[in-house]
This record gives structure tokens, sequence and C-alpha cells, in this order.
């Protein structure tokens, strides 16, 4: 305690314009402080949940990174006295933060780190015994593992993650088509792919308004979400007609504050003009949206994408100025056909 004190006055009394709070010790003052009042109200830890669900769309990853492990640190302290009959509602919580970090982590590209968040928040998930949590878990799970190259892995989430819903018409139900509808789009399987969209089709007609209308969060479910499934299930089989129809959907769709989910479809519309043989297109689209998104919201996502297109371009194209320079952008390796990120 009184190593904490000095550390807090000393840093408080350092603050200027220009320093940084000292908010780890802050934050244990702020524990000391709840632990003597008892056990913090967990309707504040639920919104604390969908503001983070929010702040997905819009915030840098690594400021998500730093708040997320200071609050799972506090949550995991608020379970170590919770009550038994509030334990499960704690359990929650811990599921819901611990998936926001490997989110997190694996968007900002800590990848190796990422897989272990992931296989701690899957355990979150099963101790909060919540078949919801668990579908919304693995479905998001294998969407970064889809993303980050392991699409066998991706499909065997997301078929989990189905199963949980039980048949129910739910979100987490059709996110987890929209895996699997990608997943086997990637491998070539079209006739899957299209049985997870038809499937994921019905699913949505069947939502309620609250989800399909819900675009702050990434709890929500909007008509965008399918297009953008389309999209990208149509470029991977280069299917022309559908695959631009469904990039200009999806675009129409998304709110002009969506920028990543924006420079993701156009990024599909270059992979398909390369795909198609229109490689100086394709490449000067990639171009521009890798120039114009901003380092905080170039997430491994984006990244990826972006990295098909370098990957599909033949190999007599791969000297040209147009696509070293579009690697670089990536900060990826010269002279690099095979790119993972």
């Amino acid at each position: 305690m009184d190593a904490l004190r000095r550390t807090l006055v000393m840093g408080v009394a350092g603050v200027s314009a220009a320093a940084a709070l000292p908010i780890r010790e802050l934050e244990q003052l702020r524990g000391i402080v709840d632990a003597a009042l008892g056990t913090s109200p967990l309707d504040d830890w639920h919104e604390r949940v969908w503001e983070y669900a929010a702040r997905f769309a819009t915030d840098p990853m690594q400021d998500l990174v730093r708040d997320l492990g200071t609050d799972i640190l506090a949550v995991h302290d608020q379970m170590q006295s919770a009550p038994a009959d509030r334990v499960s509602g704690w359990l929650a919580v811990n599921a819901h933060l611990t998936e926001f970090m490997a989110r997190a982590m694996g968007s900002a590209g800590h990848i190796h780190e990422a897989r272990g968040w992931w296989a701690t928040a899957r355990q979150a998930a099963h101790s909060s015994g919540d078949p919801d949590i668990i579908a919304k878990i693995l479905g998001n799970d294998g969407m970064h593992c889809l993303y980050h190259k392991r699409t066998q892995v991706a499909i065997s989430r997301a078929t989990t993650a189905f199963d949980h819903c039980q048949g129910r018409p739910t979100r987490n139900a059709a996110y987890a088509c929209s895996v699997l509808a990608q997943a086997h789009a990637v491998l070539g399987n079209a006739t899957a792919a299209h049985t997870w969209l038809r499937t994921q089709a019905e699913i949505f007609e069947q939502l309620p308004d609250q989800v399909t209308s819900e675009r702050v969060t990434v709890g929500g479910f909007p008509e965008a979400a399918i297009l953008h499934t389309r999209s990208y299930v149509f470029t991977h089989l280069r299917q022309e007609d559908e695959g631009r129809h469904a990039q200009e959907r999806a675009l129409a769709a998304y709110d002009p504050d969506d920028t990543r989910q924006i420079a993701m479809v156009e990024l599909h519309r270059a992979l398909l003009s390369v795909r198609l043989g229109d490689v100086a297109e394709g490449v000067e689209r990639a171009q521009r949206i890798a120039r114009e998104i901003a380092p905080g919201k170039l997430t491994t996502f984006v990244a990826s994408v972006a990295t098909d297109v370098v990957r599909n371009i033949p190999a007599k194209h791969q000297a040209r100025d147009g696509v070293l320079e579009l690697k670089e952008l990536l900060a990826l390796p010269r002279g690099a056909s095979s790119l993972s990120v």
C-alpha cells in the first residue's frame, strides 16, 4: 500500500499536458476502494461490454488492448469475491472481455499472442455455460482463423458455433454461416458456399429488427453484413456478375464511417479484377485503398484481403512498379509471392 501511495503521489504531482497519468496504479486504487465497498454491480460491466462492442468499429486496436488488459484484471478480482449466485454473470462478462482481447490482439497483428487469447476465450465461454456466448465466441474465432489463413480450423470452429445455436435463427447462426460460406469459397467449393449463403438468407429473414437494425456495435447483423459475405464469396469463386452486384450493394449499405469494411469490399473489387485478368485496374484500386486508409484502421483483416490481391497477381507482373509500391504500403517483402498476415 505504501509503495502504491508513493507512486500515485509522484505520478499525479508530475502530470503535465505531455505526461501520462499513472493509469495502472489508479486502477489498483479503484480496486482497493471497490473491495471495501463490495462487488461492483454487474450491470456496470454489461454496459462496459456493450461499449467495447461499439468501440471495435472506430478505435485503434492498440487502445482496445490497453483498456481491456486493465478491465480483464478487474473482472478477475471481482470473480474471486462474488457470491455464488452471481458467479455465472461474472463468467459471462469475463468471456466477452477475453474474446474482445483476442480479437483486438489478432486485428493489431499480434497473431501468436491472439491464438493464446482465443484459447482463453473459448475456455471462458464454455465456463459460462451459455450456448449463445459459446456460439458467438467460436464464430468470431472462426472468422479470425479464416483471415489468418487457417481455413479448415475456421470451418471447424464455425460448424461448432452453428451447432450451438440449436436450430434457432440467431445473429450468431447468421454469422457462423458467413464464416462457412467464405471458407468454402476460399477452398473453391462453390456448392457448399452457395448452400451456406442460402441458409444465411433464410436465417436473416427471421432475425428480429433490433438485430438487423443494429449498426453501432459488432453484436448486430445488418443487411450490410450479409452483402459483405456475398461479395467475399462471389469474388473468391470468380463469379463476375454476382460479385460486382454484391460489391456495389455492400458499399451502398455501409455508413461512411465504416472505413474498414468499405476498404475490404473495395479490395474485393480489386481482387476480382486481378483474378479476371485486369491486373492494372486491380493493383491501382488496391494501391488507392492502402494509401488512403489510416494506419490505425489497417487491421490484419484489411491486410489479409490486400495480400490476396498481391498473391493473385501473375508472376510476370510481380516486378511492376505498382505491385512493388503496393507491397511497400502493406510492409510486405519485395518479391514475395506467398504472403501471410
